[in-house]
């Protein structure tokens, strides 16, 4: 039942034969084994990937719980307070640009919550058991989870004050004239130069670098000029480090939305970690830096 718990909970016969210092045969037989005992498959594949049944994930679950609980007794008689943690799944973009630098603030609101961060551009997948909740950007579309909106996101050109004073911004069509870094979003810099009121030529050539933390590091650096989500460039404004050449905002179609799995858990530790996570994204959103 161990070999059981842990393969669902990592998805994986492999990570759950690491986890426990077993080999991954010693896994699949114990696993194959409890089946035969059971009468009924707790497993399926598709292709490389490994999906409870509906009777597995049922077991699963409660198996999480007493072994749970098991571990709380072996805590308690020891004398140990608990210390919880919470997995949250977002970019790295988000992780590296906005989230590090509020962690002292959390450990003094969470003192007793260890936060682990999981970034990756993939789409955060709660059936592996192994994350909480997750901060996404996009439009709510997603199935079989249960997302609440943060808000909204705009964004606008930022770079260097240097940048500026080098190459003479004066109006948004100087930026025609210099290296711009493009994105993956929808709206790009052919919507910005519109909603300024500036016609573009019909391809605009610059550089893409495929996430959003590395290209404000190369604006940081004096590279260029990117258009900036709010939520990202907020303390670098704030800073002085960057700076708004000119002051046109162009909202886009993606926002940020807290996501639990569905149905919600109601972990008490989580529902806290995601009511402080909201409120600072949104103050952040609203020009409340900090």
């Amino acid at each position: 039942m161990r070999a059981f718990e842990a393969a669902a909970r990592l998805g994986s016969f492999t990570a759950a034969a690491e986890s426990l210092n077993v080999t991954q045969g010693a896994v699949s037989r114990q696993i194959k084994e409890l089946e035969g005992v059971i009468g009924r498959p707790l497993f399926r594949r598709s292709g490389p990937r490994l999906f409870l049944t509906e009777q597995g994930r049922a077991f699963a679950d409660q198996l999480a719980e007493i072994f749970a609980d098991l571990q709380q007794a072996f805590w308690n008689v020891q004398g140990y307070e608990e210390t919880a943690t919470v997995t949250i799944s977002t970019l790295p973009s988000v992780a590296t640009r906005w989230l590090a630098a509020r962690l002292s603030e959390f450990d003094r609101d969470f003192p007793d919550v260890d936060l682990k961060v999981l970034a990756s551009r993939d789409l955060a997948d709660f059936r592996t058991g192994s994350i909480d909740g997750a901060i996404r950007f996009g439009q709510g579309n997603w199935p079989e989870v249960e997302a609440e909106y943060i808000g909204g996101e705009t964004v606008c050109p930022v770079c260097t004050p240097g940048f500026v004073a080098e190459h003479n911004l004066n109006y948004p069509e100087d930026l025609l004239q210099v290296r711009l870094f493009h994105s993956d979003m929808e709206e790009g810099w052919q919507g910005w130069f519109h909603h300024a009121s500036v016609v573009p030529p019909p391809s605009l050539r610059g550089p893409q670098l495929g996430d959003d933390a590395a290209t404000m590091q190369a604006v940081l650096n004096g590279q260029g000029v990117a258009l900036g989500r709010t939520l990202l460039v907020a303390d670098d404004l704030a800073d002085g480090k960057l700076v708004q050449p000119f002051p046109v905002s162009l909202p886009i179609s993606f926002g940020y939305w807290f996501v639990t799995e569905k149905p919600s858990r109601d972990d008490p530790h989580l529902m806290a970690v995601r009511s402080w996570l909201i409120e600072r994204i949104r103050n952040t959103l609203e020009g409340e830096i900090g």
